[in-house]
């Protein structure tokens, strides 16, 4: 399956608003993959922080759910979606804030 994703701009903390979108989103078949990007004040200057997370899509009877567990069969996909979002945050362009 071919993946794709969107990447967005790194905003601070107090920019973020509750529904704020991630850094980065992509999906490769029923795996969805974020990455939320964090900006805080170090002993060293502001740092950006970048956290990850998965969930798989599923359907239970004719409803859409989603869970953060996965069976042995969705690695691949796992897989190849974290290491696109690791990517993007390893690519990024350092001055895009």
């Amino acid at each position: 399956m071919k993946p794709y994703g969107t990447q967005m701009p790194i905003k601070t903390e107090a920019q973020q608003p509750a529904s704020a979108k991630p850094f980065f989103s992509l999906r490769v078949g029923a795996i969805s993959v974020a990455v939320w990007a964090n900006e805080r004040e170090t002993q060293y200057g502001v740092k950006t922080f970048f956290s990850f997370s998965a969930k798989r899509s599923y359907k239970s009877g004719d409803e859409w759910k989603t869970t953060d567990n996965f069976d042995a069969d969705d690695v691949p996909e796992l897989m190849l979606a974290l290491n696109e979002a690791y990517r993007a945050v390893k690519l990024r362009d350092p001055s895009q804030k």
